[in-house]
């Protein structure tokens, strides 16, 4: 952990969000299918409501999701660091395992969808 900087962490994690918001731009123009709300209502395929949906998905619920799980992470992770010093870089650090992880997802869709 200790190679794993703030620094190094912040950029593999801006990196995979562009590749993502790229990707996701590339799975708008080619998927067609439509989607449903929580409550049942239909969601056009090429619509803003989705893309919008989308877009805060990636750069606001991940983010608040990966800071409460990296609050867990960073009781296992460098104990010699008080807890405080820990939180950015637990966060950090599974943020940039969902990114990865909605990355490889989102480009097995692409080529299935090729």
């Amino acid at each position: 952990m200790n190679k794993l900087t703030k620094k190094k962490l912040l950029i593999i994690s801006i990196t995979l969000l562009i590749i993502n918001l790229l990707l996701t731009a590339i799975l708008f123009n080619l998927d067609n299918s439509t989607y449903q709300h929580l409550g049942g209502g239909a969601i056009e395929p090429h619509s803003v409501e989705l893309i919008k949906g989308v877009i805060i998905g990636l750069i606001i619920s991940y983010p608040i999701s990966s800071f409460l799980i990296g609050l867990i992470v960073a009781i296992f992770i460098d104990k010699n660091l008080p807890y405080s010093q820990r939180i950015i870089r637990s966060f950090l650090l599974t943020l940039s395992i969902f990114y990865g992880l909605i990355t490889i997802l989102a480009l097995i869709k692409v080529i299935m969808l090729l």
